[in-house]
């Protein structure tokens, strides 16, 4: 008889051990009936040949993926974090079939139409085959949401609640324990995998390093050290904002941090002018993520429909020269240079 199925948190856009509903709740489960829990990454084809990937992305996934490893390692979680390259949907025939799943947990996802239609499929399984999935959402934005009346309350709501973090000492002293997954030889990874489209920019680097741990401390030097001072009159301009910015996007773009554990983390500072600024911009944040969730077609149409009757140029001439910051007009060319 096959044992109790395992409790499946999937990581996505949340690579992180701290403020991890779905990771906590998951836990919590476990703690209780002494489950078996699987962490679990899925590189999928469909999104490594996606033009909105790059390697880049993927490099910084992998190194986000290596400190969630390491911090379980570290603090004796007695979890393993698992990656694999595979579609998502064979990744869990493969589970359902080899131990059977309690439950899957993960972050809702604000993403392309791809990830979207990935995750309906998803949805189907779970019904089809009768497994719970817990979907959490993250960073403020409201699933379902028809009217923006109220939003920015309910924002900070959200962001006054208290961190979703595991109980290591309840996980710890129960039965509950890892899954100890094996997987097929064509899935299992040792590096980050490859992009495989035509229009990848993987740049020369030096890039900012992933994970947790790297992001805390950029939000540290950032708040405490000085950067914060000048930046409602730097932030605006392209070289002094070099110098004043808060060098976290990347981290809570692929949710190595929250947005809660940033304006939690400002609103313990002594706020000034620079400090609302910045907070103003963390709801901007979330307010624009709500848009595209709320209006998933801007990934295809124009914001502002007017465009729409405007006649489009194709010359691939300029637009080769504005990838490579030669249009000869200064500060493009300097902020594109700059990017690359």
């Amino acid at each position: 008889m096959m044992a109790p199925g395992i409790h499946v948190v999937w990581f996505k856009r949340d690579l992180r051990t701290r403020d991890h509903e779905p990771l906590q709740r998951a836990l919590q489960r476990a703690s209780l009936s002494g489950g078996r829990v699987l962490l679990l990454q899925v590189y999928e084809p469909g999104m490594l040949v996606h033009p909105t990937t790059s390697s880049r992305h993927v490099t910084f996934q992998w190194a986000c993926g290596d400190d969630v490893a390491m911090t379980l390692q570290q603090e004796k979680w007695g979890l393993t974090f698992h990656r694999v390259h595979a579609p998502v949907l064979d990744v869990l025939d493969y589970l359902r079939m080899k131990h059977g799943i309690a439950s899957l947990y993960s972050h809702e996802e604000t993403g392309v139409l791809w990830t979207y239609e990935r995750d309906k499929k998803v949805a189907s399984w779970c019904k089809k085959h009768g497994v719970p999935w817990c979907e959490v959402a993250q960073a403020g934005v409201q699933r379902g949401r028809s009217s923006r009346i109220g939003w920015v309350e309910s924002w900070h709501d959200n962001m006054a609640r208290p961190c979703a973090n595991p109980d290591l000492q309840e996980w710890r002293s129960s039965e509950g324990r890892d899954a100890n997954v094996t997987w097929p030889e064509d899935w299992a990874l040792n590096a980050a995998p490859t992009v495989r489209h035509e229009s990848d920019l993987q740049g020369v680097g030096p890039f900012q390093p992933g994970g947790e741990r790297a992001g805390h401390s950029y939000l540290k030097s950032f708040l405490h050290e000085g950067r914060i001072q000048a930046y409602q009159k730097h932030i605006s301009k392209p070289e002094l904002s070099r110098r004043s910015c808060s060098r976290i996007s990347p981290y809570l773009a692929w949710g190595a941090m929250t947005i809660r554990q940033v304006y939690q983390a400002l609103e313990s500072t002594v706020q000034g002018r620079n400090h609302h600024a910045f907070g103003s911009r963390l709801r901007w944040h979330c307010h624009f993520i709500q848009k595209f969730e709320s209006e998933h077609a801007l990934e295809w149409r124009n914001v502002n429909r007017a465009y729409d009757e405007l006649p489009v140029k194709q010359n691939e001439e300029w637009l080769s020269r504005w990838k490579e910051g030669t249009t000869g007009i200064p500060l493009v060319d300097a902020c594109m240079r700059a990017v690359r």
